[in-house]
């Protein structure tokens, strides 16, 4: 496209320079599964703008299958989907109530919540069950991808955000 735009008369040649410069041989795995792995992210994210979440679920579904570590977007569009439909409000308001009740509000809520949002547990599932077959998330190399524990920083992170997410007014509040 930029060179398009320069109106040069070499553009085959100029691009093809660039497809087979040798200094970028090493790096053009990442462009075979990162890309991918983006657009089928972002229409993830697009369809749960949209509130498609089983077409949302499934274009999550086909980003885990170029990189594993999008099982973190999938975890959070799924939160997400559930903060867009009430559950996690419903989910809170079971706890306030007597002990009796407890068991049907929470039975009736897990049932409205995965009808709702449950069909992002299909990726979720099948991202474990990968795990379970291969022994671990790594192919191959099992040294470069190594569970060494839970930091500070993490737990500081997730607080910072639930925080955020939680203490400020939502837009339907208001």
């Amino acid at each position: 496209i930029y060179y398009k735009d320069q109106k040069s008369p070499f553009i085959l040649l100029q691009s093809l320079q660039l497809f087979f410069s040798p200094l970028l041989w090493p790096f053009y795995w990442i462009l075979y599964t990162d890309i991918p792995s983006l657009i089928f992210t972002l229409l993830s994210l697009i369809l749960f703008g949209k509130q498609r979440y089983t077409l949302s679920a499934f274009a999550c579904l086909i980003s885990l299958l170029f990189r594993q570590h999008n099982i973190f977007w999938v975890l959070l569009i799924w939160l997400m989907a559930m903060e867009q439909t009430g559950c996690i409000k419903n989910l809170i308001n079971i706890f306030h109530g007597s002990a009796q009740s407890f068991t049907r509000k929470s039975i009736s809520v897990m049932i409205k919540c995965m009808t709702s949002s449950g069909m992002y547990l299909i990726p979720i599932m099948s991202f474990l069950v990968f795990v379970y077959i291969n022994n671990g998330i790594a192919l191959g190399d099992r040294q470069s991808q190594q569970f060494s524990g839970i930091y500070p920083l993490q737990i500081f992170s997730c607080l910072f955000i639930f925080c955020l997410l939680y203490t400020s007014p939502s837009p339907r509040d208001r």
